[in-house]
């Protein structure tokens, strides 16, 4: 299991690029990194409400996983 400190330094990365994003009207992050019950091998989930969401989908995803190093 991810400790909690890899949970909240996630969150925070994940804030960081959302924030870049201003077409992002809301974010929900849900599942085992939401719960702090990730592993080494857990994907995030990321729901995003905008207009273009297929598009900003694939950038958001991009990015965190550069910053997070996943």
């Amino acid at each position: 299991m991810k400790s909690a400190g890899s949970r909240e330094k996630f969150i925070q990365i994940l804030k960081q690029v959302i924030a870049k994003f201003s077409e992002v009207q809301l974010a929900y992050l849900f599942g085992s990194y939401a719960k702090g019950r990730a592993i080494p091998i857990s994907n995030f989930a990321v729901l995003t409400v905008n207009a273009s969401s297929h598009i900003l989908h694939v950038h958001l995803k991009q990015k965190i996983n550069k910053l997070a190093g996943l």
